[in-house]
């Protein structure tokens, strides 16, 4: 009897950002009574920690923020990806256009009202 053994990535780095790891849509043509799993999806956590800190601001950036609450610095919360520090900030017509790094999915830009950040 011949045994495959497939395996995946958790998270991925992809240009200094963390990236998590979604499973090919071809895994799903395979029947479930060939397969052994070993850690679903769902039990899964990222068990790594950002070593790298978030990039620092530039003057410029600082400049932008002084019409906003999102200021970069800021310590804001995510309801999905949880604490995160704003590194880069700019006023919109739309609300702050936002970068934030999270300690668990690395750098997102956001439009801040919008994401439902709250300020800690």
């Amino acid at each position: 009897k011949e045994k495959l053994y497939l395996s995946s990535a958790q998270s991925r780095r992809v240009f200094g950002t963390y990236r998590a790891g979604i499973p090919s849509r071809f895994l799903r043509e395979i029947p479930a009574k060939l397969l052994n799993r070993h850690g679903t999806a769902a039990s899964r956590r990222p068990a790594f920690r950002s070593a790298a800190s978030p990039p620092s601001s530039s003057s410029s950036s600082a400049a932008t923020t002084a019409s906003t609450p999102f200021a970069v610095g800021c310590r804001v919360r995510h309801p999905l990806w949880g604490f995160g520090t704003v590194t880069a900030s700019t006023p919109t017509d739309r609300g702050a256009k936002v970068t934030v790094h999270f300690q668990q999915v690395g750098a997102k830009k956001l439009i801040a009202e919008l994401a439902g950040l709250q300020l800690i």
